[in-house]
């Protein structure tokens, strides 16, 4: 896995915290909620289930996906500091909404965050140990 590519999606990660991205992910859950017929009326249990479904798969696809660029490295130690700084990235998307208007910042979030980064990591390194564990021969 090149470093380059993990260094982009981290870029992307940040930038996922800007007031321009919260805007784009309201339009698309306004949308989404029309398409289901949940958006008009008052906001009931569904709607309200719906609605942080939207707003919550993102954080888990973004992270997931750089907790797994993390664990494709090739090199054991390198691969440590990439969890750590894909770990840190993902807290540091959340604090960057303190700054973007119309975005908040939750401890919920940054648990969210870790936990796709961290389920995601070990996921991919479960999935390649029995290649790494076989003997060479």
């Amino acid at each position: 896995m090149p470093l380059w590519l993990f260094t982009l999606w981290i870029i992307g990660c940040l930038l996922s915290a800007t007031e321009t991205a919260g805007e784009l992910r309201r339009m698309i859950q306004e949308r989404i909620l029309l398409l289901l017929g949940l958006g008009a009326g008052p906001a009931t249990f569904l709607q309200n289930a719906a609605a942080t479904l939207i707003q919550k798969t993102p954080h888990v696809v973004v992270f997931g996906v750089l907790g797994w660029l993390a664990a494709r490295h090739p090199d054991a130690r390198l691969r440590w500091w990439l969890l750590g700084i894909a770990l840190s990235v993902a807290a540091t998307a959340e604090l960057l909404q303190v700054a973007a208007a119309g975005r908040t910042f939750t401890l919920a979030d940054v648990a969210l965050n870790a936990a796709a980064v961290g389920a995601s990591y070990a996921l991919r390194r479960r999935a390649a140990a029995p290649a790494e564990m076989q003997p060479v021969s």
